[in-house]
């Protein structure tokens, strides 16, 4: 993760950041507020250059999100939306109602695959 700039009007100074179990490249510069994170150059990707973002069976982000995150004291962190129950088409326009269910599991998997 490499901020590449941060030209930000904060209204109480400085960037308020807040965050868990997020998955950096190694060599990361990883803000304080990011706890309990993975870094791994391996995300276990099908087939990356074929834009092929889905976990395989043993990636290390599966099971490993947080299904309900918690916020900065003083600072709501608003509802979430319900969990997707599709997933995405794989780079490419999906005609509507073709979707795969999205299978779900206890802990959620960071990513857009479950």
């Amino acid at each position: 993760m490499q901020v590449v700039r941060d030209d930000g009007d904060w209204a109480g100074g400085s960037a308020l950041i807040k965050g868990v179990k997020n998955a950096t490249p190694a060599g990361s510069t990883i803000p304080s507020g990011l706890t309990q994170g993975i870094t791994q150059d391996t995300p276990g990707f099908v087939n990356l250059a074929a834009r092929d973002v889905r976990l395989t069976a043993t990636s290390p982000l599966r099971g490993v999100g947080v299904n309900a995150p918690t916020t900065i004291s003083g600072h709501a962190f608003p509802t979430p939306l319900a969990r997707a129950l599709f997933l995405p088409p794989p780079a490419t326009i999906q005609a509507t109602g073709t979707a795969a269910a999205r299978p779900t599991a206890a802990v959620i998997a960071l990513g857009a695959y479950e």
